[in-house]
């Protein structure tokens, strides 16, 4: 998933979900100048607190519990969604992206990088097997295509929503939009 964007013209990225930092780490190990945020969900972030320390990163990236659906902090110029929207429905998948929204300044950037199955929702096999496994496994989760994420940026309001195909074992797909700079955009997730 690194390869598939420029993470490196961003200087302040926030990383929502990112559960044990695992991107996070892997994007200033890439990107020396970069500084990340992770937002975890309100559960003690002590997984991804200590994956940062292990990896000296600690005065790079810091780890917050945040409840990403109702706001996520300011000051960051990428919003990062790393393979988190098949543990929640539609709704609460445009919550979170509404506080993407919400937190990027005019002009910022949302990369959403998903593991998502084909229209028919079988291929790729790991794509149809996690969607199963979160209808499963969570409350709400699923699948979801590339068109539903790209519909619930474009409704919410991002701007100029671009897909990038991965060949990475985590996520096939990168959407990466952007906040417009005229903020009169309707921020509400309907």
């Amino acid at each position: 998933m690194v390869d598939g964007y420029d993470f490196g013209r961003h200087s302040r990225v926030l990383c929502v979900g990112d559960g044990s930092a695992t991107y996070s780490i892997s994007l200033c190990r890439r990107h020396p100048k970069l500084n990340v945020t992770v937002a975890n969900l309100p559960e003690p972030p002590v997984v991804a607190g200590m994956e940062v320390r292990r990896a000296g990163l600690a005065g790079r990236i810091t780890v917050l519990s945040q409840d990403f659906f109702a706001t996520l902090p300011s000051g960051h110029d990428l919003v990062l969604v790393p393979s988190i929207l098949q543990g929640w429905n539609s709704r609460q998948n445009r919550a979170l992206l509404a506080s993407c929204l919400a937190a990027l300044p005019p002009g910022g950037t949302v990369a959403v990088a998903e593991l998502v199955p084909d229209d028919e929702r079988g291929a790729p096999l790991t794509a149809a097997l996690l969607g199963m496994a979160m209808t499963v496994h969570t409350e709400h989760g699923g699948s979801h295509r590339e068109g539903e994420i790209r519909r619930w940026l474009e409704e919410l309001g991002f701007a100029g929503v671009r897909t990038t195909w991965l060949a990475a074992p985590g996520a096939n797909v990168l959407l990466v939009a952007t906040k417009p700079r005229d903020t009169s955009a309707d921020l509400s997730p309907s």
